[in-house]
């Protein structure tokens, strides 16, 4: 992604080492329940690295050529998957379902 790309939240391929993949994950500043929703999103890209043979960039980018949808948003390039989607909507529910049982007592 390129950095004026707006996100909620993005996974970048930083690099690897000696059987080490190192990615790093960043959130912009949300609501409490918002940013756990969209760190669930993101772990589950993390999950999707980590079943594949991804050891570069390039190979990052491919992975996610592969099995994300692409979409071009302002100019940068953003891939999503449907798990990952999946996963940061299952934790926006439980999140607000907890929040509305915490309210009704």
């Amino acid at each position: 992604s390129s950095p004026d790309v707006p996100y909620d939240g993005r996974l970048s391929f930083i690099g690897a080492s000696h059987g080490y993949r190192f990615l790093r994950i960043e959130l912009r500043q949300l609501p409490a329940a918002s940013a756990a929703a969209v760190l669930a999103h993101e772990l589950q890209h993390v999950r999707e690295v980590a079943g594949a043979a991804v050891a570069s960039r390039r190979d990052f980018d491919a992975l996610y050529r592969r099995i994300g949808g692409d979409a071009t948003v302002s100019g940068g390039r953003r891939y999503d998957t449907a798990a990952a989607v999946a996963s940061g909507e299952a934790a926006m529910r439980e999140l607000t379902s907890a929040a509305r049982g915490s309210h009704d007592r």
